[in-house]
């Protein structure tokens, strides 16, 4: 009998390279996604910075204490953002708490409460008083008021080239009324010691990295147009 033919025989796998063209452009869009992901987040984790300054490098005017229980000025911001610090220089001060106040108006005027804060004063350069986030429109007028301060070396300086800003509104009863108004020329120019500090207006952290995730794409198809020519240029090769 002749030898028995073998029926079948396995066939060899058939293994398929991936496409350098391919893996490239994927590896790409990876990282351009990566890179979208951390402009967003870095939107969203914005640490507040100094934004603005009413004559935040003077000196408070020695000797001279607050004999008012309360004072504040109007502050108009030259530019939107959002105020989550404050900060001010006393001449002299003790341990006790103070409170800041923030309005949206002169509280004589009719102005309302937006947020206040309180504070143990530590003797720092600078006392800080720190909140949830207020957003300040560029153009309108706020009542940046103290309370408890009665004692306290002033928070103002008489500097020569002071920024002015004008009226100040105090109190002797520490109830938050500030129902004095004082033109500040009156008592010799004197003008507030502040410093503001937020973030400055920037895109909601959604619409950040749908930009930014519209660029990664776009790079993403320049990608891919510049490896479809490359591959061409190779192929017209002899």
């Amino acid at each position: 009998m002749g030898g028995i033919g073998i029926a079948f025989a396995a066939r060899s796998a058939v293994v398929s390279k991936p496409s350098r063209k391919k893996g490239g452009v994927m590896n790409f869009a990876r990282a351009c996604f990566v890179v979208a992901t951390v402009i967003a987040c870095g939107s969203a984790a914005a640490l507040p910075t100094q934004v603005d300054s009413i004559n935040g490098g003077a000196s408070p005017v020695a000797g001279t204490d607050w004999s008012a229980a309360e004072a504040g000025w109007l502050y108009s911001p030259t530019e939107s953002y959002s105020l989550s610090e404050v900060k001010t220089r006393f001449a002299s001060i003790d341990s006790r708490t103070v409170v800041l106040e923030i309005w949206d108006g002169a509280p004589l005027n009719g102005g309302h409460l937006l947020g206040s804060a309180s504070t143990s004063i530590t003797g720092q350069p600078f006392e800080t008083w720190s909140f949830a986030d207020l957003d300040l429109q560029t153009g309108e007028d706020y009542f940046v008021g103290f309370r408890n301060i009665s004692g306290f070396g002033v928070n103002f300086t008489r500097d020569a080239g002071a920024t002015h800003l004008g009226r100040y509104y105090f109190s002797f009863d520490n109830t938050g009324a500030y129902e004095r108004e004082v033109v500040s020329s009156t008592i010799s120019g004197a003008q507030p010691i502040l410093r503001f500090a937020g973030t400055r207006a920037v895109p909601e952290p959604a619409s950040s990295f749908l930009t930014a995730l519209a660029v990664a794409l776009m790079l993403v198809q320049v990608g891919k147009r510049a490896a479809g020519r490359t591959l061409a240029a190779h192929r017209r090769l002899p």
